[in-house]
């Protein structure tokens, strides 16, 4: 398994779009295999940027958290998003989490005119 990052940005989309905070719910999107979705929101989950239960088969998500509001602020503009892994690609293709987190941040305030 592997982390991949659109995928994660699509999760906490479509998390941000079907939360109502009372139910909780499993990831059903299309274009990717079920393992992959599970695997990837159990990482996000376990990192923080979501809540729900992460142990077992399948993931059942709540909302987004804080932190997952705030990556999700900075990468939800597909402009930002798209530069952001434009300059990944350019610098060697593979960053962690942690710095691709820094890197949307800093590629959204230059975006904004924010120094």
């Amino acid at each position: 398994m592997e982390r991949n990052m659109d995928l994660i940005r699509e999760i906490l989309i479509y998390v941000k779009d079907e939360a109502d905070d009372l139910h909780a719910f499993t990831i059903d999107m299309e274009g990717y295999e079920e393992n992959l979705i599970e695997y990837n929101t159990r990482l996000l989950g376990k990192e923080g940027y979501l809540e729900g239960r992460f142990n077992g088969d399948r993931c059942t998500v709540h909302a987004l958290t804080w932190k997952g509001h705030d990556f999700l602020d900075n990468a939800m503009n597909n402009n930002i998003w798209n530069k952001t892994k434009q300059i990944v690609k350019e610098k060697g293709g593979s960053v962690s989490f942690a710095i691709l987190t820094d890197l949307v941040k800093q590629v959204a305030l230059s975006h904004f005119n924010i120094k």
